[in-house]
């Protein structure tokens, strides 16, 4: 068997679910002297559930190995069980990682994982950004790599009997009503020719995808004019999962959100928004546009005559054209509904100058003003498009939060 090729100075949380592949994936870890911390989910709707935990907890002891076990005694929510069952499965690797300082979680998925899967994409026709398994991957803020994709489900079957590695096998793999059992199955089949005409027609595949992501990514890396939603939708697919992974956030690209997307870009109303992750995915004018947000959009600041760095705005009080109104106890605080500015011998509703200024919706809310000590404003910096500040050395004003 081939050696493992892993960073022996990480420590990493290794998936057991007492198969034969992640049980192979432990023996070639512990033969091989990495640093291992195991993680099982007990699921209870077999009968060998629990048998199959105390197989693992036996290995664990006998090999010295730190071993986490989440216990479901509850039914999990109808619906889609192998979902929630992933999600439930994810938020434990990414707890027991926090709690233990662990630096990368390791799966036992394998070679024949890869080909069924991307045939599972291929005849469900799916939009995926990648065909199989990869390698690598970032899920639920954690690394993620699948070191066994270069073995053969026989080769882990055989490494696990010749090194009398105790496993089990889920009775319910082999029950055709599934697609992926059907799809499994006709892989067992496969001569040594076939698998490999069949594996380097999925890596050549994604190849291309992965150009087309990367070329995506170059172009619409800070924001997507409206003119990308006129693409068709799977094309539309690849360029929203570039621009999202670009700003390392997860969505689920389905394709009523993608026509909807579609309708919305070709709408007249200039402003949109949807919260996504920790920020929102905004249509403001002539752009779609996913910001990052603070938990809070209120702030306060106190003037001092020093220099300021602040998540929206930057003063620099060394600055020559620092103005003279700008003295200390003036209060700098985020714009609020129904302020107003009294300028040129008018009062100006500020909501109204943003509008006018065509200010993205979301911003209006962080935008900084400048109030004296009794609260009047005095001072708001005008917003321009794809400009952050007319250039002025003592201030900064961002449209993204820093």
């Amino acid at each position: 068997m081939k050696r493992l090729t892993l960073d022996q100075q990480f420590t990493y949380l290794v998936a057991v679910s007492y198969g034969p592949d992640s049980m192979a994936l432990l023996s070639m870890l512990v033969k091989q002297g990495y640093s291992v911390h195991v993680a099982h989910i007990n699921y209870h709707r077999r009968p060998e559930s629990n048998l199959e935990q105390t197989g693992i907890e036996q290995y664990c002891f006998t090999h010295d190995i730190p071993c986490s076990i989440l216990d479901v005694s509850q039914p999990l929510p109808k619906g889609n069980f192998q979902a929630e069952a992933r999600a439930l499965r994810y938020r434990f690797f990414k707890q027991v990682m926090d709690e233990n300082h662990l630096d990368v979680l390791l799966t036992g998925h394998h070679e024949d994982d890869h080909l069924e899967t991307a045939m599972f994409h291929e005849q469900r026709q799916s939009w995926v950004p990648y065909y199989g398994i990869q390698y690598e991957t970032t899920l639920f803020d954690m690394r993620v790599i699948r070191p066994l994709l270069i073995f053969s489900k026989q080769a882990l079957l055989e490494y696990c009997d010749h090194h009398l590695i105790p496993y089990a096998i889920d009775a319910s793999n082999a029950n055709s009503l599934y697609t992926r059992n059907r799809i499994r199955k006709e892989i067992a089949r496969w001569s040594k020719d076939r698998r490999h005409h069949e594996l380097v027609r999925i890596e050549f595949k994604n190849k291309e995808q992965l150009k087309a992501i990367q070329s995506y990514q170059k172009l619409y890396s800070e924001y997507l004019p409206l003119s990308v939603f006129q693409e068709d939708i799977s094309q539309l697919y690849l360029i929203l999962y570039a621009y999202f992974n670009h700003h390392h956030v997860l969505v689920s690209l389905t394709k009523t959100w993608l026509t909807q997307l579609k309708k919305i870009a070709a709408s007249p109303k200039p402003n949109w928004m949807k919260v996504i992750q920790d920020g929102l995915f905004i249509k403001h004018y002539d752009r779609f546009e996913w910001i990052r947000l603070p938990s809070s959009h209120s702030y306060h600041v106190k003037y001092e005559g020093k220099t300021i760095f602040h998540p929206w705005f930057e003063i620099h009080n060394e600055a020559k054209d620092i103005p003279s109104w700008l003295t200390r106890g003036v209060r700098i605080r985020n714009a609020k509904n129904g302020d107003q500015w009294f300028h040129a011998n008018q009062h100006l509703r500020l909501n109204r100058l943003f509008g006018d200024w065509k200010m993205p919706m979301y911003l209006r809310k962080y935008w900084p003003v400048f109030v004296n000590a009794q609260g009047k404003i005095i001072y708001t910096p005008r917003y321009q498009r794809n400009v952050i500040q007319k250039p002025l050395a003592w201030l900064i004003v961002r449209t993204k939060r820093k």
